[in-house]
This record gives C-alpha cells, structure tokens and sequence, in this order.
C-alpha cells in the first residue's frame, strides 16, 4: 500500500497510481503485486505569532521565520500558512537633566517650539556618526508629531540600544527614536513604543543616549518576547555601574534619576576645565572675541540646557550647566559615562 504512487522496483521502477494487481514475467516466474493506493490529500490552517509559533500538531515544532511548513501523517499532508513578525518592543523612560525643570516635574520642549528638532534623525551626521547596527537609520518624522503639546510634547531625539548579555559592550542592534516631556521613548510616530523590527526575541541590556548627555545602561539583561512590550524606568531602575568611575552613573534631581548633561563635545565625560574641556566648544560656537553674544536659535550639541541658545556669560548660559554638574568647589573634577563605548 502506498499514498498517491507506489514505485515497483523489481519491475524495472514501474510508477503506479491506481490500486490492483499488477504483475510482471520474469523467465519462467510470474510476479504479482496486490497493490492499494490511497490518494493523497491535505488540509491547511494559517497562523500568525510573534518572535516565534510553536505547531502542537507536528510534535510541537517550534517556527521562528515566516513561509508554508508541512508535514506528512499518513496520507495527509498536513501545510502551516504561518506569519511570524520578528522583533522586541521596548517602552523606556527617562529624563535629559539639561532642559528637566523639577518644579514641573518635566522637561521643556523649547527646541519644539523654537522649531528646531529636525524632522530627520542627527545620529548618523557629523558630528556623531553613529553606525547603523541591525536596524536601518534615516528615520524621519511627519511635522504634525511636533504640533502635539503638553507632557507628550516631544523633546527630542534620542538614541536607543539593545546589547548582548555576554558582552553589554557588544550592541546587536539600534533605533533612533524620540523622547516625550514626561520622559517617554516613543518611536517616531510619537506615540507607539520603540520596534526592534530585526532582533529575535530574548535578553538585552538596553541603553539610551543623547548628543550631549551622558548615556546609561540597565544594570541587567532584560527578556523581550514577541510582541509584549518590555519596561525600563530609568528614572528609578537601578543602572550599570562601571567600578572603575568614581561618579555615579546619573545625576540625582529631587527623587528622579537623570541623564548627566552639559557634553558639549561628544567624548562621553563632562569637563570644566582642563584638556577637551566643554566649557571652550560652548566658547568656541559663539565666538571666543564675543562672549557675551547669544547664538540663536539653534539645535547644536553646545545648546547643553536645550532652550535652542548657546551662551557662555549671562542669564541661562550654557557654561553653569558644567559648572553645576562638576561643582562649583571642584571645577578640576570630570564626571565620566559609565555605559560602555
């Protein structure tokens, strides 16, 4: 008996594909073969799941890539129409101390109303540069995402990474996305939470960033699973901690953990004083002959409180924000990013 065709092999491979005796003479011996067919069939159900679907029916084979599977049982073959969308999804949180205002409990979004967030991602222009890992850079917003007001208002953007538990230093994949008032990451719709499109699911360190303050880290691997969006408060979560930097990892305002400011020339420390010091590129953006002029209204890394100026001497200038960071008595001391690279 066989399903749809059965192949005689003593009989020179004869095909058949009906039921019966069939025979064959070889020399003086007549070969029969009682032969039953039964025609093959199949049925087909469609699924979707995401990260991965595990088919229960086929000894709970686990899928984790789109396509037509099928196994055979019996004369049945039995097809999967499966869809599987890859991913991780994050919601993170948290806060830029240059434009944070702690009497409202958020951040100001002058650069919004200044009109000055471009409506493309900067991290892949100079001066960051930033490689594209996974995912693809280039991501741009529609206007109508800067005309929303109030603790949604967006800020700016931000730059989001997921990194290997093995090595946090290692960054399997980043997204540049854009960060709320309230401190909400937001993917650059403004609202929906930020989508790994790329990664399969598991555990990463994730890490934020932005142009001029310091990054910070998860202190530990987070699980992502398919599409259930994963939660990180920077705000009050606790942080990697590099054992080898004396300053802490964030900056304490009131009761909410904030991202170090004042970074004017990417090198991931703030410097009052002394070599690549932060003070001077603020200096320099304005004029070393004139520091008393106003730059503005700008969207550069040396604006270190975020009000679209740059200004070494008068009200709201740019150089107390360093001033401020490293302290007033100890103008030498030099606060370091702990994240890694």
């Amino acid at each position: 008996s066989a399903c749809g065709t059965y192949t005689w092999v003593a009989n020179s491979n004869t095909v058949y594909t009906t039921s019966g005796f069939k025979s064959y003479v070889d020399g003086c011996v007549t070969h029969y073969l009682n032969l039953t067919i039964t025609p093959l069939t199949s049925d087909t159900v469609s699924a979707s799941a995401c990260g991965s679907y595990t088919w229960v029916a086929n000894n709970n084979t686990v899928y984790t890539t789109s396509g037509f599977k099928f196994y055979l049982d019996g004369c049945v073959i039995h097809y999967l129409n499966l869809t599987i969308t890859p991913g991780a999804y994050l919601h993170a949180k948290a806060i830029l101390a240059g434009p944070y205002n702690s009497i409202t409990g958020l951040m100001n979004d002058s650069l919004r109303v200044l009109n000055q967030i471009p409506l493309s991602e900067p991290y892949s222009l100079p001066p960051f540069n930033y490689v594209a890992i996974s995912e693809a850079n280039g991501e741009s917003l529609n206007p109508s995402v800067l005309l929303v007001s109030g603790p949604d208002a967006i800020v700016d953007w931000v730059f989001v990474e997921l990194r290997g538990t093995s090595n946090p230093a290692n960054v399997v994949a980043n997204k540049r996305a854009l960060i709320q008032r309230d401190g909400d990451v937001v993917s650059v719709d403004g609202i929906s939470p930020v989508h790994f499109s790329t990664v399969p699911g598991g555990a990463y360190y994730v890490s934020i960033k932005h142009r001029n303050h310091l990054g910070v880290m998860t202190s530990a691997a987070l699980n992502f699973s398919g599409c259930v969006t994963t939660n990180i408060d920077f705000t009050t979560s606790t942080v990697y901690v590099n054992p080898a930097i004396n300053n802490p990892p964030r900056k304490l305002i009131g009761s909410v953990y904030t991202l170090w400011s004042a970074d004017a020339n990417g090198n991931k420390n703030v410097k009052y004083n002394g070599l690549n010091n932060d003070k001077d590129n603020v200096l320099f953006a304005i004029g070393v002959s004139h520091p008393n002029n106003s730059l503005e209204p700008v969207y550069r890394i040396e604006d270190l409180n975020m009000d679209g100026k740059i200004r070494y001497n008068n009200s709201n200038n740019d150089r107390i924000v360093i001033l401020d960071n490293v302290g007033s008595s100890t103008p030498n001391k030099i606060i370091s990013q702990h994240t890694p690279n």
